[in-house]
């Protein structure tokens, strides 16, 4: 018995990582191209579809169920702080990264909003793509904190309804606890989100 332990003890050691299932949504191929590179190479990693536009997505998430979606925030048929949160929404929901040429500290706020898992930049190394993609699955990334500076512009851009929900959002809240704290149906909690989005797309530039 003490023999056949250590072997069990011992193949749960050396068991393999799991696979992370991914797909990118970018509509600038040579990216597209490159994010295959760096997968096809990096051992537990496999790109299972690429899109250029937002609306070629869904086929592609119901035919693959990916573990995780690197998306760039700036798509010419979506508006990807939308797109971000329709993704969270699907069930079971995949990880999100957004992989921006435009990451940094001003888009951690819509990002979070939009129950982003990750921002990454575009110009990040392989090992940080692929360490990020690891992590955001296996659940051992943090999400990003909001600096008071950066909370406080937030708040100021919406209408005073939408600060605690905003609030909750951004503390990563199930929809289902948002419904019951927020008294709102699911199309109603929808409406209240999708528009409050559209506000900070704006407001942060963001193309719709």
């Amino acid at each position: 018995m003490r023999g056949s332990l250590s072997t069990m003890e011992s193949e749960t050691t050396t068991a393999a990582p799991r696979l992370v299932r991914a797909v990118v949504v970018d509509d600038h191929p040579a990216m597209r191209t490159g994010i295959r590179a760096v997968l096809d190479a990096a051992p537990g990693l496999e790109l299972v579809g690429e899109v250029s536009h937002g609306r070629e997505l869904w086929p592609i998430l119901e035919r693959t169920a990916p573990d995780v979606v690197i998306m760039d925030l700036h798509l010419p048929d979506e508006d990807g702080l939308l797109l971000c949160h329709r993704i969270k929404r699907r069930p079971p929901a995949p990880r999100v990264v957004i992989n921006s040429a435009y990451a940094d500290a001003s888009l951690v706020a819509p990002a979070l909003l939009a129950q982003a898992d990750a921002l990454l930049a575009k110009h990040a190394t392989s090992p940080v793509l692929c360490e990020t993609l690891r992590e955001v699955v296996g659940e051992a990334r943090p999400a990003p904190e909001l600096a008071p500076e950066q909370r406080e512009r937030l708040i100021a851009l919406l209408p005073p309804d939408d600060v605690a929900l905003a609030g909750l959002l951004l503390l990563r809240t199930p929809a289902s606890e948002l419904l019951r704290m927020m008294g709102l149906t699911p199309a109603e909690l929808d409406e209240r989100v999708e528009a409050m989005l559209r506000r900070v797309s704006s407001a942060y530039g963001l193309p719709a």
